[in-house]
């Protein structure tokens, strides 16, 4: 049999091994349905355990093959979730391995009905993805693109207990991920030159030293994550895609990089480069990068003659030195002593997420801008009106000129004001912190406060399980194309005796109709934590004036854990038990990820307007804050 012939097979007797789970889970539950005595319940314990473990098996090649079925269906995290692309809301209930690991394991006899219920749902989508997998036939691309991938989702979704939220059974499972995509990548010793079997050793090597690791370290709140990355995770990661490339197989090109969230030739998960924005901005990669519309959208964002009253611009709430925030709780208007409903979030890395605003009520960067340009709020001005009034600058006209000269049309255009606009705030990428250079082997000494609450953070902390790495934001790995939201339970200020919860609506009535579920009723967008020292205050509302506060916010359980009726809370509600320490250690790996180098220089001048000598005399809006 050829390579892939051996591959295609092992895969099919593991996928009919995981249905053979499945079923015995069903009969289990039934049972412990009938009858829940002591004995039944851990008979059921142990049967979710093997069927996960059984799953494992197939789940990079799976979950590759085929996101959709594996994500809404058989593993994906146990929230309600939303099917696309039909004509009215249709919610998808919590179901598949995740929902039943968390039933089983955490809830009470109560439960003991839905967790029946949800085996044999899904029993009926595993022998549907049974029946269609069966027929697959793979190619060695597929096979390598998957391991890549496997490896991603162990690091940022295994052993951070993402998947199992109620047995903790996180890295006997990484142990079944690892020895599984080992065991595929088996059959490629004897692929291609010399180039590709020494590739080929040092990757059969670095996976079974990880597995050893992996047993070798089985407590999951002392588990050394950043270790595992750098000496594990990082050598995989990176020589996969060598072998790839000396064993001539096909890579994954992005003809249109508009299709593909994830720059696959990265050799880092920390890549600057590990994200590809044309992706989620929709915008031409060369539009993104043409330093003439990127320099020309840096003296727009600068400039308060974009506002109709010439006294505001976007650096009037985001503003360079406070990581592009305002400091403020809520920003400023142009009305007096009037603020605006929410915070002012980073710009940083913002372009690299897909969704924009608080309550994620816009996919496309720009027409983000449009809606700060038209709010009577902020700058209350036409476009029309606005890209009039630039024309009456003789540099603005020369500086359109250059970045859009051969699109005579959209010269000063609504168009080219947010595309040139939409370029600079692409630019504001930050990848480069401490914690960055340590994670991809530039520099080889990290203080040892970070790494342990890099550790916390991906580890006991739990918050690796929403601010997912690299991003540390919703952006959901291992393909990174969706990005979440969260309902917190939210407070109107810090007050664990007296809590008040804050009312904001949220996703919920974010004008989407395709998203009025009542499960994203006060949900937030799940923003970075890169740069968090130095973009105080926090949350949505500004409520939390700390790092510190935020901490224990989360330490307490969020509004849940403290007391208040949030209804859907996706943040689990019991406390994580973080002493001072590692509260303290958390703080420091966050400040580790602060980045603002080549973001905070600011224009010497703005333009001139000759028919408006006042204007001329304008500071920028940084500066007037």
């Amino acid at each position: 049999m050829s390579t892939i012939e051996l591959i295609e097979k092992q895969y099919k007797l593991d996928f009919s091994e995981f249905k053979k789970a499945v079923d015995h889970l069903v009969d289990i539950s039934i049972l412990f349905d009938k009858n829940p005595t002591f004995e039944s319940q851990t008979a059921l314990e142990k049967q979710v355990t093997q069927t996960r473990l059984a799953y494992k098996k197939i789940e990079f090649l799976l979950e590759y093959l085929d996101p959709e079925m594996t994500i809404k269906y058989i593993n994906g995290a146990p929230l309600p979730k939303l099917m696309k692309h039909v004509p009215e809301i249709t919610v998808i209930e919590p179901n598949g391995l995740q929902t039943i690991d968390e039933l089983t394991f955490l809830s009470t006899l109560e439960d003991k009905e839905t967790i029946k219920n949800l085996s044999l749902d899904l029993q009926k989508f595993v022998l549907k993805s049974f029946q269609y997998q069966s027929n697959k036939k793979l190619e060695h691309r597929y096979v390598i693109e998957a391991i890549r991938y496997g490896v991603i989702r162990v690091f940022s979704l295994g052993i951070t207990g993402f998947d199992t939220p109620g047995s903790g059974n996180a890295l006997p499972e990484a142990i079944v991920s690892m020895q599984s995509m080992s065991e595929a990548f088996d059959q490629y010793k004897n692929i291609g030159n010399n180039k590709a079997f020494e590739e080929f050793t040092k990757i059969k090597k670095c996976f079974e030293s990880s597995t050893q690791y992996l047993k070798e370290n089985e407590d999951f709140d002392t588990f050394d994550r950043l270790h595992f990355l750098t000496e594990f995770v990082n050598p995989l990661y990176s020589g996969i895609l060598s072998f790839q490339q000396a064993a001539n197989i096909e890579l994954k090109k992005e003809a249109d990089p508009t299709l593909y969230p994830h720059n696959y030739e990265s050799e880092h998960i920390f890549d600057s480069g590990f994200f590809n924005a044309a992706f989620y901005t929709q915008i031409a990669q060369s539009d993104l990068t043409d330093p003439n519309k990127i320099e020309l959208g840096k003296m727009l964002f600068y400039d308060p003659v974009l506002s109709k009253e010439v006294n505001m611009s976007c650096a009037s709430c985001h503003q360079p030195h406070k990581g592009f925030t305002d400091g403020l709780p809520k920003s400023k208007t142009t009305k007096e002593g009037v603020f605006t409903e929410r915070h002012a979030p980073t710009l940083i890395n913002s372009a690299l997420y897909g969704r924009y605003f608080w309550d994620m009520r816009e996919y496309d960067l720009e027409r983000q801008i449009k809606h700060v340009v038209h709010n009577e709020l902020e700058f209350n001005i036409d476009f029309i009106d606005l890209a009039d009034r630039l024309k009456e600058s003789e540099e603005y006209v020369h500086l359109f000129e250059t970045a859009y000269g051969n699109r005579d049309k959209y010269k000063i255009s609504t168009w080219s004001i947010s595309n040139s606009l939409a370029a600079y705030v692409n630019s504001l990428t930050s990848y480069n912190s401490e914690f960055d250079q340590y994670a991809r082997g530039e520099t080889t000494d990290i203080a040892p406060e970070v790494r342990d609450g890099f550790n916390i953070f991906m580890g006991k902390g739990a918050c690796g399980t929403c601010h997912f790495a690299p991003s540390f934001s919703g952006l959901v790995p291992p393909f990174y194309t969706d990005s979440e939201s969260e309902v917190l339970g939210i407070t109107t200020e810090f007050d664990t005796l007296n809590p008040v919860a804050d009312m904001d609506l949220g996703r919920r009535y974010n004008g989407l109709a395709e998203e009025e579920a009542d499960h994203y009723l006060r949900s937030i967008k799940t923003v970075t934590v890169r740069n968090a020292g130095i973009t105080a205050p926090y949350m949505h509302n500004g409520s939390l004036e700390t790092l510190e506060e935020v901490m224990h916010f989360y330490n307490h359980g969020g509004g849940a854990g403290l007391g208040l009726d949030i209804p859907n809370q996706t943040l689990p509600d019991t406390p994580l038990g973080l002493n001072t320490t590692e509260i303290n250690n958390l703080i420091a790996f966050v400040e580790s990820l602060t980045d603002t180098l080549g973001m905070t220089d600011i224009p010497d001048r703005l333009p001139n307007f000759e028919g408006h000598p006042k204007w001329n005399e304008r500071l920028t809006g940084y500066q007037t804050n």
